[in-house]
C-alpha cells in the first residue's frame, strides 16, 4: 500500500492562478469541511438511522425510518430537509434509495455490507462507511485507467486488506454552493471525480487530464474519511459507543 509523505499535487488547476493542491490529509480536510454540510446532533442520528435502513438493500420507507427512530414522520421529514437535505436520493415512489455515499443496488463501486450488495458514489464513500455501518465491508472497483479490478476489505478502524497493493485514490476539493444543489449535481460534480486506481502512475496519468484533482494514498484517504466522520457524526457515533458500553440493566 502507497503511504507517501505529501499528497500528489498533479493537477490542482491550470495557469498561474491555480489553487495549489493541499499538502496533507489534514489540509484536505480543513478545506472540505468548509465546503460540506453540518449535521445537528438530531440530523446525525437520522442519518445512522438511514444508512441502517439503506443497508438491507431495499428503498427506505420514512415511516419505516420514523419508526426505528421512535418519531413523527414529520419530525424525520423536517430533519431530512436540514443538513442532509442535498444528500438523499428518493425513488419515483417516494422512498429513499441513497443518502450520503452509499445507495442500493448496482451504482458505482460495489460495496457489500454483510452478503447485500450496495454501491458507493465514489472511492472515498467505501473508506468511511464501514465506520459509520459499524462493520467490514468488502469492496469492488476498477482502475479507470488500466481497468485492473480492484477489492478491498475495509473495517471500521483500518483497511484490512487491499488488492493490489500500490492501489491509491483520486480527490478533489468541492465548492461550497455544490452542497445545495439536488443530489445528483453532487455525485456529477464531485463524486465522478473519486476513483481508485491500481497504481500511482495510474492515477497520476488521470489527474493531469482532470483539472483540480490530486492523488491520496489509501492511508490518507482513509484517515480523511475518519476526520470526516468525526466531524460530520461525532455526536452519534459518541451516544451509539455509549450505549454499547452501558451495563445491561441500565438499558431494559
Amino acid at each position: 500500500m502507497d503511504h507517501p509523505s505529501k499528497i500528489g499535487r498533479n493537477a490542482a488547476g491550470r495557469g498561474s492562478d491555480a489553487v495549489p493542491a493541499p499538502e496533507t490529509a489534514r489540509e484536505v480536510f480543513e478545506r472540505l469541511t468548509a465546503a460540506l454540510p453540518s449535521f445537528s446532533p438530531p440530523e446525525q442520528e437520522l442519518s445512522i438511522a438511514l444508512y441502517q435502513e439503506l443497508r438491507t438493500g431495499e428503498p427506505v420507507l420514512l415511516e419505516r425510518l420514523a419508526t426505528r427512530l421512535g418519531l413523527a414522520v414529520r419530525e424525520v421529514e423536517r430533519r431530512l430537509e436540514g443538513g442532509p437535505a442535498s444528500l438523499v436520493f428518493y425513488n419515483d415512489r417516494g422512498r429513499i434509495t441513497g443518502f450520503y455515499g452509499l445507495s442500493i443496488g448496482e451504482l458505482g463501486h460495489g460495496f457489500w455490507a454483510d452478503g447485500v450488495r450496495l454501491s458507493t458514489w465514489c472511492a472515498w464513500d467505501a473508506l468511511f462507511l464501514p465506520e459509520l455501518l459499524n462493520l467490514t465491508a468488502t469492496v469492488e472497483s476498477a482502475c479507470p485507467v488500466t481497468s485492473r479490478p480492484i477489492r478491498l476489505a475495509i473495517s471500521p478502524r483500518a483497511i484490512e486488506s487491499v488488492e493490489p497493493d500500490e492501489t491509491v485514490a483520486s480527490f478533489l476539493l468541492p465548492s461550497a454552493p455544490l452542497f445545495e444543489a439536488p443530489s445528483s449535481e453532487v455525485v456529477k460534480k464531485f463524486c465522478h471525480f473519486i476513483h481508485f486506481f491500481a497504481s500511482r502512475e495510474a492515477a497520476e496519468h488521470w489527474t493531469k487530464a482532470h483539472a483540480g484533482t490530486f492523488v491520496l494514498s489509501l492511508a490518507e484517504a482513509f484517515e480523511l474519511g475518519q476526520m470526516n466522520n468525526a466531524e460530520r457524526f461525532g455526536a452519534a457515533l459518541s451516544a451509539r459507543t455509549s450505549k454499547r458500553n452501558r451495563p445491561a440493566d441500565e438499558t431494559r
